[in-house]
């Protein structure tokens, strides 16, 4: 799954596979998704976050252990891929791992039409 960044404002666009001019983004770069989804972890974990994540890091053991602190991540996750996580989604199989959160994203999004 691939998304654009222009002027660091995620525009997603399922299905694209054409170049956006350079006069309406201005230098641009392609990201995987799954690379911005590690990025929001990251940012979410601070300091403490290891140089690798493996995903088979449990988020627990990476300071995401919080009620809230999953909450805000899920809010954040929403707002950057602009979708809505179902409540079936969100188990707590779910916030397990790094990898098992990122099958209930990309779950979402694959029903929400982003192809890789």
């Amino acid at each position: 799954m691939r998304a654009w960044i222009c002027d660091e404002v995620l525009v997603f666009r399922p299905g694209f596979t054409g170049i956006l001019s350079r006069e309406k983004c201005g230098l641009m770069t392609t990201v995987s998704l799954f690379d911005r989804y590690e990025a929001l972890l990251r940012t979410n974990i601070g300091t403490n976050a290891p140089d690798r994540l493996n995903p088979t890091d449990r988020l627990a053991d990476l300071g995401l252990g919080n009620s809230l602190l999953l909450v805000q991540l899920i809010v954040q996750l929403e707002e950057t891929f602009q979708i809505d996580m179902p409540d079936e989604v969100l188990t707590s199989d779910a916030f397990e791992s790094v990898d098992s959160l990122w099958s209930a994203l990309s779950a979402v999004l694959a029903k929400q039409g982003w192809a890789d």
